[in-house]
This record gives structure tokens, C-alpha cells and sequence, in this order.
């Protein structure tokens, strides 16, 4: 238990005071830590997000790729992201900063809406490609199991 005490704090650097007691602290964690069940070697679950299975590069580079684009669609950046300066000298320049922060702001952010646009009509573009690669080798694993059960000839439809 000590050696893993001394991990724990060798991991965790808590600032000089801020635990009363850190020695009591450090071994609830390790307790805590000691009840948890093993680990499972498989990365596979510690890959997932919040609502299913991530796919990794290599499984399906497609769908990794349009996962993350339709990701940063639905989580744009802010636009207003101008930090206030600190100080006398700052705030005057902020003063001066202000209107043409907002004039940029003005035509930057319209060319970044439309290029959201482009990019949300592409990310559904390829989605609905994908969608229709899939029907399509449903529909051939369909037309095949028919063909074998009729013993009708395959044909090369290709």
C-alpha cells in the first residue's frame, strides 16, 4: 500500500497546504483505487465516447473522418473571442482594439458561416453516399442468397 501511496504522489502534486490532512487523502485514494476492478488490456472501451463506439483510423477511415467533421460542426468556435488587456495602458488599448475587432468580426464571420454551410452540405453529401454504399451491398448480399436459392447462374453485375 505504501508503494502506491508514493506513485499517487508522485503522480498528483498537490500545492503546499491545500489537504489538511494529505497522508489520510492519498490513502482513501489508494483504497478507492485498490476496490476498483482491474483494468481491461483492450483499449477498445476506453476509446468509446458518450453514445457508442468510436471508430479508430484504419477500421473505416470514412466514417472516423465524417464523425469528426460532423463534430466540429456541431461545436463551432466563438467569435467574439477578443481577451480584455490588463491595465490602464490595456484598456486604453482596448478602446481602440474594440471597433475594429468588430468590424473584422463583421465579414470574418460571414465567410465562416457560409463555409460552415458548404461543409454541413458535404458532411450530409458523403453521409448519404455512405448510407447508399450500404443499401447497395445489402441489396447484392440480398440478390445472392435468391440467386443460390433459385440455382439460377450468377451473373457479374459490376
Amino acid at each position: 500500500m505504501l508503494s502506491v501511496i508514493d506513485d499517487i504522489r508522485r503522480t498528483v502534486r498537490l500545492p503546499e497546504g491545500l489537504i489538511a490532512d494529505e497522508d489520510r487523502f492519498l490513502t482513501r485514494i489508494a483504497t478507492n483505487l485498490g476496490e476498483r476492478p482491474p483494468l481491461d488490456p483492450d483499449p477498445a472501451a476506453l476509446l468509446q465516447t458518450f453514445g457508442g463506439p468510436e471508430p479508430r483510423p484504419g477500421t473505416d477511415d470514412a466514417t472516423y473522418y465524417l464523425m469528426w467533421a460532423q463534430r466540429l460542426l456541431a461545436h463551432p468556435l466563438p467569435s467574439n473571442r477578443q481577451v480584455p488587456a490588463p491595465g490602464l495602458h490595456g484598456m486604453l488599448l482596448d478602446r481602440l482594439r474594440r471597433p475594429l475587432h468588430a468590424l473584422i468580426r463583421y465579414y470574418v464571420d460571414a465567410q465562416a458561416a457560409r463555409q460552415e454551410e458548404i461543409a454541413t452540405w458535404l458532411v450530409r453529401a458523403v453521409t448519404a453516399l455512405a448510407t447508399a454504399e450500404i443499401e447497395i451491398e445489402r441489396l447484392r448480399a440480398r440478390v445472392e442468397s435468391l440467386e443460390r436459392a433459385s440455382g439460377s447462374p450468377s451473373h457479374d453485375r459490376t
